[in-house]
């Protein structure tokens, strides 16, 4: 009985093992810098309206509400009128007004998720422009929309 108990622990030890040294050795990157030529143009255009929408939305208490045309299910299901006002009491105590969209730094796509990640420098009150990062599918509906403090990586 107890040798049979050894084993098992032996063998998930092992095991537990072998899975670390597979996913440490591996050198592929999940999210990488994308060139912006090779961007649909359509997207990119959409991930900043999209941003400024919901935005200046924020701004006047006039909340966007999203359709199955521009946007993910999780993301119809899940930004409500409630975490957008939640969030615009989040983003205005953190980092000020809304003032514009700000420029387009970089777009990445996450190759496990084939998901593009849109990130802007936003023009708030505040000194410290925040990230405003839009996330869209491959169909390049809306996935996720974040206002954060600017990191220079994203990793």
């Amino acid at each position: 009985m107890k040798k049979s108990w050894l084993n098992t622990i032996l063998l998930k030890c092992i095991l537990l093992i072998h899975l670390t040294v597979i996913t440490s050795c591996n050198t592929t990157k999940q999210i990488t810098k994308v060139d912006s030529q090779k961007v649909n143009p359509e997207h990119e255009v959409f991930s900043s309206e999209i941003a400024h929408q919901i935005l200046t939305g924020m701004n006047t208490g006039d909340y966007i509400t999203l359709n199955e045309n521009i946007a993910a299910d999780a993301m119809v299901r899940g930004f409500t009128y409630e975490v957008q006002q939640n969030a615009a009491f989040q983003i205005s105590m953190n980092f000020g007004e809304y003032a514009g969209p700000g420029e387009l730094v970089e777009i990445l796509y996450d190759r496990k998720a084939n998901l593009f990640i849109y990130r802007y420098r936003g023009d708030f009150e505040s000194k410290t422009d925040p990230e405003v990062r839009v996330v869209l599918n491959e169909d390049g509906k809306l996935a996720g929309f974040f206002v954060l403090g600017w990191r220079d990586n994203l990793q």
